[in-house]
C-alpha cells in the first residue's frame, strides 16, 4: 500500500474513532467526569460534594443501564447501532485550531445558550477540533467544562447517511422535537445529570449535529440543543 494511501486510511479511522469515542464514553459514564485539556483552569469535580453511598447507588444503576438491550434502527432520520456513516475523505485531510476556518459553514458551532460559568476546553486533545478535506470542513467539536463539574460537547460531522454506531439503551432513545427541529434524544438515567449523560442528535442536510451533556441536568442540555442553529 502506498504511503499516502495508508496515511489517509489512518487519518480516516481516527475521525470515526474520535467521534464514536467521545459520545460512547460519555454515555457509558465513568465514576468521575471526563477529563480534558483545559483552555482555562479546570472546573471543580462534583465528587467531593456527593456522599459515597449516592455514588455507589448511581454506579449500580449505571451498570444496569449498560446491560439493557441497545437501540438498533432508524428514528427521526437518524440511524443508530448500524455502523458509522462519517464521510470518508479521499483527498487531503488537515486538522485546524483556528475557528475562522469554519466561519460561514454549518460547522461553525455557536450555541445561543450556555450554562452560567462554563469554561471552554480542548476536548479533542491532542487532535485539533476542526478537520478539513481538501480545504472543506467535514468535522468540528467544541466543549465546555461546568463550574461544578461536568462536560458539554457539541459535535458537527459530515455524515451523509446520518448513521452513528453507538450503543444506547433502547428504552431511553426517543423521537423528539427540539428547538422546533426533528431530533433524537437519549434520555439520561437521572434528570439531575448525576453520573448520567444526555445525548441529542439532529439530522442535518450534510450529516449530524450531536450534543452531549455529562453530569449536566437534562433540561440544561436541552436548552443548549434548542439554541443551536
Amino acid at each position: 500500500m502506498r504511503p499516502r494511501v495508508f496515511a489517509l486510511l489512518v487519518a480516516q479511522l481516527l475521525v470515526v474513532a474520535l467521534v464514536a469515542f467521545f459520545v460512547t464514553r460519555l454515555l457509558a459514564g465513568s465514576q468521575e467526569p471526563a477529563q480534558a485539556e483545559p483552555l482555562a483552569p479546570a472546573a471543580t469535580s462534583p465528587a467531593t460534594e456527593v456522599p459515597l453511598e449516592e455514588w455507589q447507588a448511581a454506579a449500580r444503576q449505571r451498570d444496569e443501564e449498560a446491560a439493557k438491550p441497545p437501540f438498533v434502527g432508524t428514528i427521526n432520520g437518524v440511524t443508530l447501532g448500524q455502523g458509522d456513516g462519517t464521510e470518508h475523505c479521499t483527498g487531503k485531510l488537515e486538522w485546524h485550531h483556528d475557528w475562522r476556518v469554519a466561519q460561514g459553514t454549518p460547522f461553525d458551532i455557536r450555541p445561543g445558550y450556555l450554562p452560567a460559568g462554563v469554561t471552554e476546553i480542548w476536548y479533542t486533545d491532542p487532535l485539533p477540533p476542526i478537520l478539513t478535506c481538501d480545504g472543506r470542513v467535514i468535522s468540528a467539536t467544541k466543549a465546555w467544562a461546568m463550574p461544578r463539574g461536568g462536560t458539554l460537547i457539541i459535535i458537527r460531522d459530515s455524515n451523509p447517511e446520518r448513521r452513528y454506531d453507538g450503543a444506547y439503551p433502547a428504552d431511553r432513545v426517543k423521537a423528539a422535537t427540539v428547538g422546533g427541529r426533528p431530533a433524537v434524544v437519549v434520555e439520561p438515567m437521572r434528570p439531575d445529570g448525576f453520573m448520567s449523560t444526555t445525548v441529542v442528535f439532529f439530522p442535518e442536510p450534510w450529516g449530524l449535529t450531536v450534543v452531549v451533556g455529562q453530569f449536566l441536568p437534562y433540561d440544561e442540555t436541552l436548552k443548549v440543543a434548542e439554541s443551536l442553529r
